[in-house]
């Protein structure tokens, strides 16, 4: 399963790359392809670009081919740069998970202790060092959105249960209150319902996704 899906139809072709930005952001839910922080929690669409997956050093032909353009936050994005494993490491291995084909968090890393990221391949070692995705920021974001979906999930769990009338309703308009907080922690309202099989690998939390 893969961590984003291009739902963007009829887009229109482009000679230059930066055209698709309002596609993209769609496409990527607002979010940055590789380390996940959303717009909101790094102050907007100006700290966010557009990556050439395939980089267009390397591969010139592909700088305005749309299905190799990412929508990711600047650090990320300088991270990357132009870094591409050659044809021997990738035999090994050694690639960058593509999240429009995988999801990097379920196959290639895991989210341990204090949210930080570990790799389970070679593929998610390469991404986690090259793009640093244990750096100080994504550090904050993933266990902010780690703190929001626990609290998500308990309030849900309470409304289930609870009778009062004047209770529910204050529980209910809290846990609106909290959804809403969870929009900068995941890009879109999430349900809780599925992956829940994430937290059966360790320490790694079920992500939540768009209803």
């Amino acid at each position: 399963m893969s961590r984003f899906n291009r739902t963007s139809r009829n887009v229109p072709t482009f000679s230059d790359y930066t055209s698709y930005r309002p596609y993209l952001r769609k496409d990527f839910e607002y979010q940055c392809a590789y380390c996940e922080m959303t717009e909101a929690s790094v102050f907007g669409i100006e700290t966010f670009g557009i990556d050439h997956f395939k980089p267009k050093k390397v591969f010139p032909g592909l700088i305005c081919v749309y299905e190799n353009l990412y929508y990711c936050c600047n650090d990320c994005n300088r991270y990357k740069g132009a870094v591409w494993p050659s044809a021997e490491r990738t035999a090994e291995g050694y690639f960058f998970p593509d999240p429009c084909a995988c999801d990097p968090l379920l196959d290639h890393l895991q989210e341990g202790e204090e949210c930080r990221l570990a790799a389970i391949t070679k593929a998610g070692s390469f991404a986690l060092e090259i793009v640093r995705l244990n750096r100080e920021p994504c550090l904050r974001f993933r266990r902010k959105r780690q703190s929001v979906q626990q609290r998500i999930g308990d309030y849900r769990q309470l409304l289930e249960f609870i009778d009062p009338v004047e209770i529910r309703e204050l529980l209910f308009q809290t846990l609106k209150e909290l959804e809403i907080e969870a929009v900068e922690c995941f890009g879109q309202l999430f349900d809780l319902t599925r992956r829940q099989h994430v937290a059966d690998r360790g320490n790694v939390p079920a992500r939540m996704v768009a209803r």
